[in-house]
């Protein structure tokens, strides 16, 4: 059941973000297997202000003791500072940008 719930607090605080400073146009695929879960967010292409912001905020990068005990926190606070929240429930982050659409693949391995 943990599982479920922190990834549903990465896709909260993400969506989030995409709403409040991008875009009001995204899709999230979700894929999840026993080895991991991939979240993909696709939306418009980002400006270069956007993109260089979360660039610098999100990083590859689990750390076992926030997401022990920091993870219920999430969305208790603005929604920048919760960057590095996320940062301690992912494993790997991509970037991948397409004539019209900016893709952010979130990994977590379990």
């Amino acid at each position: 059941m943990q599982r479920n719930e922190k990834i549903c607090k990465i896709i909260q605080e993400f969506s989030l973000f995409i709403l409040e400073n991008c875009d009001s146009d995204f899709t999230l695929e979700v894929n999840q297997t026993e080895q991991k879960s991939v979240l993909t967010f696709t939306m418009n292409k980002w400006d270069k202000k956007i993109k260089k912001f979360i660039t610098d905020n999100i990083k590859n990068g689990r750390n076992v003791e926030i997401e022990e005990y920091g993870w219920q926190l999430m969305g208790e606070g603005s929604s920048d500072d919760d960057f590095g929240i996320i940062n301690a429930l992912i494993d790997e982050v991509h970037y991948e940008e397409t004539e019209n659409n900016t893709i952010v693949r979130l990994v977590r391995n379990e």
